[in-house]
């Protein structure tokens, strides 16, 4: 199954605890059992995880009216893999 459905299976299942450091665990909980089933999608556990921790961290900034200072992403594809790679730094998998 890819990533995009996998992932909203997932959270469609429970609702996301509030707290940064829950969230984190949940998310490397996912992403270790995502790539024990697909283990030729991505080459590292960690990969998974810092897409679906940045997954939430992008939705927050777009739909949460608590956030004031948006990243300014839109839509278009490339700024929205610009704010990606911003918040995916330092992974194993990216250059930035």
């Amino acid at each position: 199954m890819d990533f995009e459905s996998s992932f909203r299976m997932f959270l469609e299942s429970f609702r996301l605890p509030g707290e940064a450091q829950k969230i984190a665990r949940v998310m490397e909980a996912f992403g270790a059992e995502y790539y024990a089933q697909c283990p030729d999608v991505f080459h590292d556990p960690d990969v998974v995880y810092v897409l679906a921790y940045s997954t939430i961290l992008l939705n927050t900034d777009q739909h949460n009216p608590m956030v004031r200072h948006r990243c300014g992403w839109s839509w278009s594809s490339v700024w929205v893999f610009r704010g990606w790679k911003r918040y995916s730094r330092g992974t194993p998998q990216t250059d930035a």
